[in-house]
Formats: C-alpha cells, sequence, structure tokens
C-alpha cells in the first residue's frame, strides 16, 4: 500500500536491484560482501505464520535437548540449586534466571506460560497497576519455582545417597536420575541461564581435552608409546570400537610400560612423575563433577547437537526477518534515501 502510485512489484524489484547495483560505484569494492549477502538474502522465502511457528519449535526443541544433556550432569544441578538459593534470599530477581514452566513432553510447548517482560498498558487503569500486576506475577513464578526446586532438591540427595551406595549408572541411580530431569524439564530457564549452565559444562570438558592432550604429548611424542595402543588405553576402545579397559585414570599403567622392557620403556620411566600428576588430576575433574569422564563428554557432545540445532534454527529466522526487511525496502528505493540506509 505504501508503494509508488502505478508501481508493479516487477518495477520494486528492478529498483532494488539498480540500487544493488550502485553500492560499488559509490562504496568501493569493500562492500563487495554487502551486495553477495543483500543479493543471498534475496533468494530466503519470506516466512508464513506456520512457518515461524515451526522455526520457533525448534529453536526451542534444540534448548529443551540443551537442557535434558546437561541434567544428567550432577554438577549442573548443584549449580542450579545454588541459583535456587540466591532466588529465595532475595540476592536475584527470579526472571533473571526462570521464564516459566513447560510441558517436558512437547518441544513445542517448552515456552513460558507467562511472559514475564510485558504488560498490556490497557490493563493498567489508576497508572500504577501494571506494576502491581507484574510483581504479583513475579511472586507466583518465584513462590512456583522455587517449589519445584525444593522437589529437585530432595530427588537430589536421594541420587547422592544412591550414588554413595551404589556408585554411578546402577539402575537405581538412572531411574532416580530421570525422575530428577523429568522436574528440571518443566522449568524454563532463561536463555542466559542455559548459555551459563552449558558453558560450566564446556569449562570442565575443556580441561578434560587439554590434559589428555598434554598426557598425549608425554607419552607418544615425547616417549615413542605407539599412538594407537594409547588411544586403545586410554580412550576405552579397541580400533574395532569395541569396548575395553581404560587405564586414562590408572596410576599404575605407567608404571608397568616403564618396566615392560619396551623400546620406550627407559623414556616413559623418567616421565612417571607427571603422567600420574595429570591422571590424578583427570580423577580429580572426575571426583568434582561427580560423573565418569566418558559420560560427562556425551553429556557435551549432546549438548553441543541441541546447541546446534537452536542456532541453526535462529539463523533461519533472522534471515527470514531480514529478506521481510529487504522486501519492504524495496518499495521506497526511490524516495531519496540509499538502498543500505533504507535496510538500516
Amino acid at each position: 500500500d505504501n508503494a509508488p502510485a502505478g508501481a508493479t512489484e516487477e518495477e520494486a524489484e528492478e529498483a532494488a536491484e539498480a540500487a544493488l547495483s550502485t553500492v560499488d560505484s559509490e562504496f568501493g569494492r569493500t562492500t563487495d560482501p554487502v551486495r553477495m549477502y543483500m543479493r543471498e538474502m534475496g533468494t530466503v522465502e519470506l516466512l508464513t505464520r506456520e512457518g515461524e511457528i515451526e522455526i520457533a519449535k525448534r529453536i526451542e526443541g534444540g534448548l529443551m535437548a540443551m537442557m535434558e544433556a546437561i541434567s544428567a550432569s550432577p554438577a549442573t544441578i548443584a549449580a542450579i540449586l545454588e541459583m535456587a538459593a540466591t532466588i529465595r534470599e532475595g540476592k536475584v530477581v527470579i526472571s533473571t534466571i526462570v521464564d516459566g514452566f513447560s510441558n517436558p513432553n512437547e518441544a513445542d510447548d517448552y515456552v513460558a506460560e507467562e511472559d514475564f517482560d510485558e504488560f498490556d498498558a490497557e490493563d493498567d487503569d489508576d497508572g500504577n497497576g501494571g506494576s502491581k500486576a507484574l510483581t504479583k506475577k513475579l511472586e507466583e513464578l518465584k513462590r512456583d519455582a522455587l517449589d519445584r526446586f525444593d522437589r529437585m532438591a530432595e530427588m537430589f540427595e536421594k541420587i547422592h545417597k544412591i550414588y554413595e551406595k551404589e556408585g554411578y549408572g546402577t539402575p537405581a541411580y538412572a531411574k532416580a536420575q530421570t525422575a530428577l530431569s523429568e522436574e528440571l524439564m518443566t522449568i524454563r530457564f532463561t536463555a542466559k541461564t542455559i548459555e551459563k549452565l552449558c558453558d560450566m559444562v564446556r569449562t570442565q570438558v575443556d580441561d578434560v581435552r587439554k590434559k589428555e592432550r598434554e598426557l598425549r604429548r608425554i607419552i607418544v611424542d615425547k616417549c615413542g608409546f605407539p599412538q594407537e595402543e594409547f588411544i586403545r588405553d586410554f580412550s576405552g576402545y579397541d580400533k574395532a570400537g569395541n569396548r575395553v579397559p581404560s587405564h586414562l585414570l590408572n596410576q599404575k599403567w605407567v608404571e608397568k610400560q616403564a618396566a615392560a622392557g619396551k623400546p620406550w620403556s627407559t623414556v616413559l620411566a623418567r616421565n612417571i612423575p607427571p603422567v600420574q600428576e595429570l591422571q590424578q588430576k583427570l580423577a580429580d575433574i572426575q571426583a568434582r563433577v561427580v560423573v565418569p569422564l566418558p559420560q560427562l563428554k556425551d553429556i557435551n557432545k549432546r549438548m553441543n547437537e541441541g546447541e546446534y540445532s537452536s542456532r541453526a534454527a535462529k539463523k533461519e529466522m533472522i534471515e527470514a526477518n531480514l529478506r521481510l526487511v529487504i522486501s519492504i525496502a524495496k518499495k521506497y528505493t526511490n524516495r531519496g534515501l540509499q538502498f543500505l540506509d533504507l535496510i538500516q
């Protein structure tokens, strides 16, 4: 409706193309990537309402997958319960950590039931009713969230007792862990909170991999131990992918290899202290995260898959939104403003 009288869609497209063709002459060769990007955006289809909903579901589904993955990390649950304590003490506003609640069985319902960032001005009759209504909603959110956190704390304590009695991964442990994950998945955390929790797991895994690389540098590069055997002994898998005993945390391994009379044994004997020191540091990490290191890596892998899915969907949404901006800007290319200024 805002296009000049008599202008057709074809004319608008031609005008936009003409505007793009002048970018080089006005801004020089450095703007080539801009022109290429604009043309690329021109191939992106405008989203329908159904398309928007589908992408939104994928974004939320990715976030849901991330939370489901890290819910298997006891250290992450402990961090969440620490956040709950700061909320209870009034040190942190609930809405900075929790958005709302959801049905954990449906990815498309992994959205806040209430939007605590918005308030309809029409509901504010006396000028401050909006503030009162928002405060009431935040109080309800806080109360409900703390109830759920309390249930999580009880479940977490149960898991801890099972771990001390039976160890990790027993049927009882798995059952209690599943119940805790299901409770956690009813809470929708803010994007910043999810990112903070995921960064914790990333840091832990990065620390593990850094020490594993250092072990490889000493044992393989410095001492000449066969790389294939190193991978088998320290990964817990043979060349065919079958499970074998892992010696990653076994400090007797290096002593045994040093006494084996192999070509690498003499040099390895001189490097027993640094190898065992790194193994001890890895054991300390495992004790701190309260989950076997292979499982920690699996948690990180599943978390990254969820993040990739969510980011890919966000990229599609951003490109579609920019395509909409471009399609609107095309209608105004002959009204005095440069095309890139219109986009801006």
